[in-house]
């Protein structure tokens, strides 16, 4: 078995993800065919090269081409661990985010900006049970909460798990925000 963290576009709060995440996680992995969706929407995945004002931004595609963001009225914005926030403050340069909304040249109306979610699965190599998890996939970060809500004290060499992380661009850690393991 190959353990991994693969890449997975998911607008998710905790264990729920609205219908966006199935469309956002059905994103094929050739930048340039992106989905068209029912109401007209399209789904852009990219990175953070300027904020320019708390309701735009822009980013860099897998295509290299450059998309301006902006936000509608009604835009749902959620980033890394804080869940839903107002605006696009809370981004860092660089951060991966998913977009979706009207697109019209080089500009999106977005009506959703989320952070990227990933899943990772793996063996546990070591539990220093102060955060950090060292694993056949990588590091990752386990904070208290998210422990205790698994309902994990310490893990075991070899036990296997799966986690939905966040890639927090600050710290460079794969935080987990769900997490599961065998015999817990």
């Amino acid at each position: 078995m190959r353990e991994s963290v693969t890449r997975r576009g998911a607008l998710k709060k905790g264990a729920a993800a609205s219908i966006a995440a199935v469309a956002v996680a059905s994103v094929p992995a050739k930048a340039s065919a992106q989905p068209v969706l029912p109401n007209r929407h399209r789904i852009r995945v990219g990175r953070l090269i300027r904020i320019d004002s708390p309701r735009t931004a822009a980013i860099i595609a897998p295509d290299k081409s450059v998309i301006q963001v902006v936000l509608s009225d009604s835009a749902t914005i959620k980033r890394g661990l804080s869940g839903s926030v107002a605006d696009l403050t809370p981004f860092v340069l660089g951060e991966e985010v998913v977009v979706i909304g009207a697109e019209s040249g080089s500009v999106i109306t977005a009506s959703q900006v989320s952070s990227v979610y990933r899943s990772m699965t793996g063996k546990v190599l070591a539990d220093n049970r102060a955060g950090f998890v060292s694993t056949t996939a990588g590091p990752l970060y386990l904070r208290p909460h998210i422990r205790a809500r698994a309902n994990v004290d310490r893990l075991a060499h070899g036990q296997k798990f799966s986690a939905e992380i966040w890639d927090d661009p600050a710290s460079g850690r794969h935080e987990a925000f769900i997490f599961h393991s065998e015999n817990t």
